[in-house]
């Protein structure tokens, strides 16, 4: 009897160690909830909102769990950095640009800039050449703290159009659902511009109340059919060569993780850019070869014509540097960046009509 009282006696101690241990651990895992700018189930849900969760976990031994959330699951969209601000939610996924309203500077850290840098070179302008810390710079007044960049997409399609133009006069006259700086550019050479969410777009091309649109990169603008009502195809795209996003956490949130942790959470949204931005090159690739088999007619403006773009695009940029010292010096930074990205270009540089190699059997 004594024997069998011993063993329920062990079996009760060893449970209630186990029971402290698993809700020890429990209470151990930190818990962010994340929410995108995109809405849940989008191609991006999975392409960067889980990979980078799943990222996270694994880097951080299941300490940290990042919960995502589509746009306005928690908060309405237009709350989102306001919710991360005051620490609502821990974070989210985010593209600067939003900010615009706020701070004009913010359009230079989303890359919607005229003739701005590719996705890595954003990369590199943050990571090596000091961007992160500017962009820390702007958000810390706001008691948010940049991480990543945790992607960047692809380079936009200029315009689909209804009928054909071969210069930048053609377009006079023209009704444009465009936004952004772009839009103040090309309303300097008489198009008007009009701003109609993605969901009207196809309607409104279709129907004839708009000529032409703007609105993503090439697989993003397949995969809405825009090349069905807009067949003919406005490149290259100057006006947003890549978007880079981040995620943005409260800064009193990051404040708390341990040491191992932030640098789990910066790795991990590293690897998701390599991963986001590897997966949509190809993806783009895809979408212009199946837009060119459909039909749809490929239109280059002319040197003159982006110089012209520039020209414009520059005195713009001008302004709003004239009218807020800190846009002028994070534009002086990418100025200075994109000088030294000038001096690669008679290195990398190696476009001409190539021959392709086929493999011998």
């Amino acid at each position: 009897m004594r024997e069998i009282f011993k063993r329920r006696f062990f079996w009760g101690i060893w449970l209630a160690f186990l029971f402290f241990a698993l809700t020890h651990a429990e209470a151990q895992v930190i818990k962010w909830r994340v929410q995108s700018f995109y809405p849940g189930g989008a191609p991006y849900d999975s392409l960067v909102s889980k990979y980078f969760a799943e990222t996270v976990k694994k880097l951080s031994g299941g300490r940290l769990e990042i919960l995502t959330y589509g746009s306005g699951s928690l908060v309405p969209f237009g709350e989102t950095i306001e919710a991360v601000s005051k620490g609502t939610i821990e974070a989210a996924i985010w593209w600067p640009a939003y900010e615009a309203g706020r701070d004009m500077t913010a359009t230079i850290f989303g890359g919607s800039i005229p003739f701005g840098l590719t996705g890595e070179q954003w990369f590199s302008w943050f990571t090596e050449f000091g961007g992160l810390q500017l962009i820390e710079e702007l958000y810390g007044k706001w008691n948010i703290k940049p991480v990543g960049p945790l992607g960047a997409g692809p380079t936009q399609i200029f315009l689909h159009l209804k009928k054909p133009v071969r210069s930048l006069k053609d377009l006079k006259g023209k009704i444009i659902r465009i936004t952004g700086l772009e839009a103040e550019v090309v309303k300097e050479f008489g198009v008007k511009p009009i701003f109609l969410p993605a969901g009207e777009i196809y309607t409104a091309m279709e129907r004839g109340t708009i000529d032409g649109l703007e609105y993503a990169s090439p697989a993003d603008n397949y995969g809405l059919g825009f090349h069905e009502v807009g067949k003919y195809i406005v490149l290259p795209g100057w006006h947003s060569t890549s978007c880079p996003f981040f995620l943005m956490v409260n800064k009193d949130v990051w404040a708390k993780l341990p040491d191992d942790l932030k640098y789990a959470v910066e790795t991990a949204a590293h690897k998701t850019f390599l991963h986001q931005r590897a997966y949509e090159i190809m993806e783009s690739g895809k979408a212009m070869k199946k837009m060119r088999d459909y039909g749809c007619q490929f239109i280059r403006l002319s040197d003159e014509d982006l110089k012209a773009l520039d020209e414009v695009g520059q005195k713009i940029l001008e302004k709003y540097a004239s009218q807020n010292p800190f846009f002028a010096k994070v534009l002086k930074s990418l100025n200075e960046y994109k000088a030294l990205m000038k001096e690669l270009q008679p290195l990398e540089n190696v476009s001409y009509t190539v021959k392709e190699a086929k493999p011998t059997r």
